[in-house]
């Protein structure tokens, strides 16, 4: 099972206060709609909360408070990565775990349907998934790029990480994407041309390293995931590049589709997330009428709005963060809440 459907198994079946008393949690108490109860080390059983709908959890501290889902809480208490919390889940339930199998659950339901093309776009991807092995990045350049720096004024912070790299064979700035089941692997990577003049050398702008799923594939959802859980909301935007400028603007909560279509996978992936707000934020030149479509999509399961450039401060192309904290700040806060039609 991957992640969302772990924890979907676990509501369904009831098993919420089997897995936190296995995980060492103790002095459980049922309150309706969550659990309380005390850290492994601790004694206090009002400290942690597990709501029962979601297994969104909250550990209440004296100098700062843990949030997150179940996966989150295991990494913190345990002191593992992502995929070593999944493997802990599927022992504690007695499920085998196979990486990448496709559940045959009586029970899965799918309510998605895929969202109708509405423009051709010039990036390159694979329509089916396929994983990769971090070695892989072991024959780029790890060090922050000039570029990055010296045109999008991304920091060496930010590149660090989202672990961008640099491929000097093919002068192209690489921006993997973790798999969303295992962050030990890839899921592709985009690689985003720095020569000058690349139209004219009939060189295309971004071309796939390893290619990249279009229908399930999201940057940033491994790094920000936690983020995305504390404040119970997701800015989606169209590159990459886009995902390390909210990084750095302190907008910690952001992910990138390459392009910006959302498909029934990229939702599936959204509701494994313990999020209420869905904020799109696609370039300047994509019309309203798009972004109510998209937002129509995304109303069925979550509050949705939308940043409009309603004041003309972006340029033709250009992302909501392009032109700086400020302008981004401000189209922010003044985004438009979708109403449904």
């Amino acid at each position: 099972m991957n992640a969302y459907e772990l924890k979907q198994y676990i509501i369904n079946n009831d098993l919420t206060d089997v897995v936190i008393e296995k995980l060492g949690f103790h002095k459980i108490k049922d309150y309706g709609h969550e659990y309380r109860c005390a850290l492994p080390d601790d004694t206090d059983s009002s400290q942690v909360v597990v709501k029962k709908d979601n297994l969104y959890c909250i550990i209440y501290r004296t100098n700062d408070a843990f949030k997150g889902d179940i996966i989150d809480l295991i990494i913190e208490i345990k002191n593992v990565d992502f995929i070593k919390s999944i493997l802990i889940l599927h022992d504690i339930i007695g499920i085998e775990y196979e990486f990448n199998k496709k559940s045959n659950s009586k029970n899965k339901k799918d309510h998605l349907s895929l969202m109708k093309s509405i423009r051709s776009k010039s990036r390159q991807y694979d329509y089916e998934d396929k994983t990769y092995d971090m070695s892989i990045l072991d024959n780029y350049i790890s060090h922050p790029t000039y570029y990055l720096l010296k045109e999008q004024g991304i920091g060496v912070k930010a590149q660090e990480y989202f672990s961008i790299h640099y491929d000097s064979f093919r002068e192209r700035v690489l921006y993997p994407y973790f798999d969303t089941d295992n962050n030990n692997m890839l899921s592709g990577i985009m690689g985003r041309t720095t020569i000058k003049g690349f139209e004219s050398l009939g060189l295309p702008k971004y071309f796939p390293i390893a290619k990249v799923s279009k229908k399930s594939a999201l940057f940033g959802m491994m790094q920000n995931r936690r983020d995305i859980n504390a404040t119970g909301k997701v800015l989606i935007f169209e590159a990459e590049n886009s995902v390390l400028k909210s990084w750095q603007m302190g907008y910690k909560y952001s992910l990138a589709l390459g392009h910006h279509e959302i498909t029934n996978e990229h939702i599936k992936k959204l509701l494994s997330l313990n999020i209420s707000e869905v904020i799109i934020a696609f370039d300047k030149d994509i019309s309203e009428e798009f972004l109510k479509e998209t937002a129509k999509k995304l109303n069925k399961y979550f509050n949705v709005s939308y940043i409009k450039d309603e004041y003309d401060l972006l340029g033709k192309k250009d992302s909501p963060v392009d032109k700086g904290y400020k302008v981004f700040n401000f189209l922010y806060k003044h985004r438009v809440n979708y109403k449904g039609e």
